[in-house]
């Protein structure tokens, strides 16, 4: 690509993360640059295939249990925690259909293939990779390189890596809310 932008913003456009104006910029960059526009094309291609390739992983039956736990820990036995539940369903739902709508793709990082997951809070970003691992559980690891903050962690035979320019305090809150 012989484009004087960064490589990651036409990612960033194409997966919905730039801010407004940023994307405005972008867009009236894409009327001058044919290779941006080609990248963008190839992108689009790429995620077609993706979503006809009919890639499914096995959740781990540990998950499995947890979730069944989770479920019937919440049953309701009254009128207000009855309420409650469905309120807790209802963001649940909300997080699912953020992440199917524009939340999540494949990367490939240092010759691996990764999900990508793409969480906002308020205005900060959080990605998380996750990926196989034959390693045991480990305890999160935490770092910070060119401005972003990392937490890495094993569960369940899944390595996770959550990146952001967030507080390291954001990335651990959202590390126990994966993990636990």
């Amino acid at each position: 690509m012989n484009c004087d932008l960064e490589y990651s913003d036409i990612h960033s456009y194409f997966d919905g993360e730039l801010s407004v104006i940023r994307a405005a910029e972008f867009k009236h960059h894409l009327a001058d640059c044919s290779d941006c526009m080609d990248e963008l094309a190839a992108l689009g291609s790429v995620r077609g295939s993706l979503k006809h390739a009919r890639l499914y992983e096995t959740a781990p039956a540990s998950l499995r249990r947890k979730i069944r736990a989770d479920l019937h820990s919440i049953m309701p036995t009254t009128r207000r925690s009855l309420i409650l539940s469905w309120r807790g369903l209802a963001a649940a739902t909300g997080l699912v259909l953020i992440v199917l709508i524009r939340g999540g793709r494949v990367d490939i990082v240092q010759g691996r293939t990764v999900a990508a997951l793409v969480y906002r809070s308020r205005e900060q970003l959080f990605n998380v990779f996750i990926w196989h691992t034959r390693e045991s559980d480990g305890p999160p690891r935490t770092g910070s390189r060119q401005g972003y903050q990392w937490i890495d962690w094993r569960k369940d035979k899944l390595e996770f890596c959550a990146v952001s320019d967030a507080a390291p305090a954001d990335l651990e809150r959202l590390q126990r809310l994966l993990t636990d």
